[in-house]
């Protein structure tokens, strides 16, 4: 097996094992799937669903269509849920007013831009082995409005 299919592998079973030990619920789903970023703060602000619960959500769609298309270059869920965990717990404790721009908001990056410890691969071959030890400075601007970085897709 060629190491890239291994590595596919792997980020795909773990992806699967992630939705299986986190389920939502399809209303939960229908809210979410296809909502743009203002709208999922507005569910966030009306308390309708949760950070966790976004990223959940997304997940599931990742299963649901993603996988089979290749369409990830790298995802680490658990990462992602705990930001989630903390930006939930940061909305319940402090009004509207001091949510960051993107809080609680998962965001996807593509894969040329650098993800301390995710796969930076520009969608080479030889690059498979790149996992950046910081992030690049529009992930840093993105962490620094609130958003949750939830996986990196790849670029066509």
């Amino acid at each position: 097996m060629k190491k890239g299919e291994e590595v596919r592998r792997k980020r795909d079973t773990t992806i699967l094992n992630f939705v299986k030990k986190n389920p939502v619920s399809e209303e939960i789903k229908k809210k979410v799937i296809g909502a743009s970023i203002l709208e999922l703060k507005d569910l966030l602000k009306k308390k309708e669903v949760t950070s966790k619960e976004i990223v959940c959500a997304l997940a599931s769609q990742v299963v649901d269509v993603g996988l089979d298309l290749n369409l990830l270059a790298d995802a680490d869920l658990e990462k992602s849920f705990e930001e989630a965990e903390a930006a939930d717990i940061f909305m319940n404790n402090n009004s509207y007013d001091k949510w960051l721009p993107l809080t609680g908001v998962p965001i996807s990056i593509k894969d040329n831009l650098d993800v301390k410890g995710m796969l930076t691969s520009f969608g080479l071959c030889s690059k498979i082995d790149n996992f950046p030890k910081e992030d690049s400075h529009i992930v840093k601007l993105l962490r620094s409005l609130g958003a949750v970085i939830f996986v990196k897709t790849n670029i066509p």
